[in-house]
């Protein structure tokens, strides 16, 4: 199995153990396997990642970058799983809708993402594993039209990698176990000599013992073939 097989199993196995812990805490109000809570996407990226798209139903009220009762199970299970799976990361995305001003809208992005990544760090993930990121009102999903549309365009997204020394511990490990593979292949076994032969040259006479009737021993010569 490649390198980037294993990592995307891996990350794959991160968002998998959320789905699964937020299903057993939230019941019937997540959506197992389109996502963690109601509403919440879980999409493959180009690099391999896995994006978490979570609505502002239930990350944060409006104008607060508090972490809402609703939110914590999910970021309790994401934790946990983190902890389980330390060659992954985790980069946390905060938006917003275009209501307000751009620069307070940045500010509150930036402030959701750092919540996010607070709340991990008091559950025990390290914080070089990971990193918040605000986006403010630049990247909208929808066209703020319509209240739904800007409710979804307040969200956070968590993207799940795995890091790049995990990578190439797997590829320098992939690479490792080819070529004692290739070793073990080339590797002629000697078989046992062909009768006659005798270590020492090819040409030279070798005594052995011959056996006469009766059982007695005489000495006999063989040539041995080259």
């Amino acid at each position: 199995m490649n390198a980037k097989i294993m990592t995307r199993l891996a990350v794959f196995a991160v968002a998998g153990s959320v789905l699964a812990g937020c299903a057993s805490q939230q019941g019937t109000n997540t959506a197992v396997g389109t996502g963690v809570g109601t509403d919440t996407q879980i999409t493959e990226q180009p690099d391999g990642s896995l994006k978490l798209n979570i609505p502002s139903s239930v990350t944060f009220d409006t104008n607060s970058y508090a972490i809402k009762p609703s939110f914590a199970p999910v970021l309790d299970q994401l934790a946990k799983t983190l902890q389980q799976n330390p060659e992954v990361i985790a980069q946390v995305v905060g938006h917003t809708d275009s209501t307000g001003q751009p620069a307070y809208n940045q500010t509150l992005s930036v402030n959701r993402a750092q919540s996010v990544v607070g709340f991990l760090e008091q559950r025990g993930v390290a914080p070089q594993r990971l990193s918040a990121q605000g986006m403010g009102q630049n990247q909208p999903i929808a066209d703020n039209s319509t209240e739904a549309s800007r409710a979804a365009n307040r969200r956070v997204e968590i993207y799940l990698r795995a890091t790049a020394q995990h990578t190439t511990q797997l590829s320098t490990r992939r690479s490792k176990d080819s070529a004692e593979e290739s070793g073990v292949r080339g590797v002629k076994r000697a078989g046992p000599p062909r009768a006659g032969r005798v270590p020492g040259g090819a040409g030279r006479l070798a005594r052995t013992g011959c056996c006469l009737p009766g059982g007695r021993q005489r000495r006999c010569q063989r040539r041995r073939t080259g």
